[in-house]
């Protein structure tokens, strides 16, 4: 409907003969279950779509990652740190003598970035050391100006996660617009639809209506308007 058309509704003019039919003949009962299961399944897809556009949201900082994370957290002969770390800091590291010799970290350089990029003021560390030095090792860190970072609990990389989920985001948005279009071909009874409300619409008006009357057991009175023409 244009907004003029929306100012203005045009009343539904209806033969009787077809209002009939229509009432008596519409499939209605097989439209609606139709209109149903795609309102079902669009909610669905639709709190779906919402989830993996929030799991991608929570990956893309992780994007660079160049090592299959559940890796590091299988390990059970080593504890390992990630973090990100002032570079300043980071090159002193070899001097503070805090940090037990078994420990050993290096610079992680995310996916695609060359090094005489990745020159910022922070930088990603991985580090390792055995169980028994792993409080030392953390401290020696902490005070280096370390800020460890949980890892995404996903398997294989976050490059490769984050793929897998903008293809399961494709097929998603595939799917409604396949729903979009069983919708449209509803709007083929538009006409239909239209008349069955103004029947439906009338007949409550009309209960209402008898509600509302004085009535006894001879005489019905009603009240109200009616068209001079």
């Amino acid at each position: 409907k244009s907004f003029v058309q929306g100012l203005a509704p045009v009343p539904l003019v209806v033969d009787p003969q077809e209002m009939n039919r229509i009432v008596e003949q519409f499939p209605l009962d097989e439209k609606y279950a139709l209109a149903d299961d795609l309102d079902t399944e669009y909610r669905r897809i639709e709190r779906v779509i919402g989830e993996v556009e929030n799991k991608l949201k929570e990956l893309q900082p992780f994007a660079g990652i160049p090592f299959a994370v559940d890796k590091i957290r299988k390990l059970k002969t080593l504890r390992a740190f990630f973090g990100v770390m002032p570079r300043q800091n980071f090159v002193r590291l070899g001097q503070d003598s805090a940090i037990p010799s078994t420990a050993a970290w290096e610079e992680v350089v995310p996916v695609g970035a060359q090094s005489e990029k990745n020159a910022g003021d922070s930088l990603w560390l991985l580090g390792a050391c055995l169980p028994e030095n792993e409080e030392d090792f953390r401290k020696a860190l902490l005070a280096n100006g370390f800020e460890d970072i949980a890892l995404p609990q996903i398997e294989g990389t976050v490059a490769e996660q984050i793929k897998a989920l903008e293809g399961d985001f494709d097929e998603l948005q595939q799917r409604v617009k396949n729903i979009a279009a069983k919708v449209e071909s509803l709007a083929t009874n538009r006409h239909e639809f239209l008349i069955l409300k103004a029947f439906w619409d009338d007949c409550r008006k009309l209960a209402v209506s008898r509600t509302n009357c004085a009535q006894g057991k001879w005489v019905q009175v009603i009240a109200g308007y009616l068209r001079e023409k």
